[in-house]
């Protein structure tokens, strides 16, 4: 087991995500139409970072209402930049 150096509250735009059917039909609605303006759908959840791998989890709440989602992980040794302000953060690789 790797050190952990990095868990926090996080959201990311998954390009895989979709919305779950517990929700109402306007909302769906809305939903859908964002992720194709977007080209996914914002999840929050947690960024945990080890000494090898960046690892995004859905929280509960947004594991209720989309479909299919599963921890996302990400070899640093692919990671080329990380942009980080007090508003947002990207991670390139």
């Amino acid at each position: 087991m790797h050190e952990l150096l990095i868990d926090k509250l996080c959201n990311t735009l998954l390009p895989d995500a979709e919305p779950s059917g517990v929700l109402p039909g306007l909302v769906s609605g809305t939903v859908h139409r964002a992720r194709e303006q977007l080209g996914g759908l914002w999840v929050g959840g947690r960024i945990k970072a080890s000494a090898d791998t960046l690892t995004f989890t859905a929280d509960g709440m947004n594991a209720a209402v989309h479909t299919g989602l599963e921890p996302v992980h990400i070899p640093l040794s692919t990671v080329s930049a990380v942009v980080a302000s007090s508003v947002a953060s990207r991670v390139s690789s």
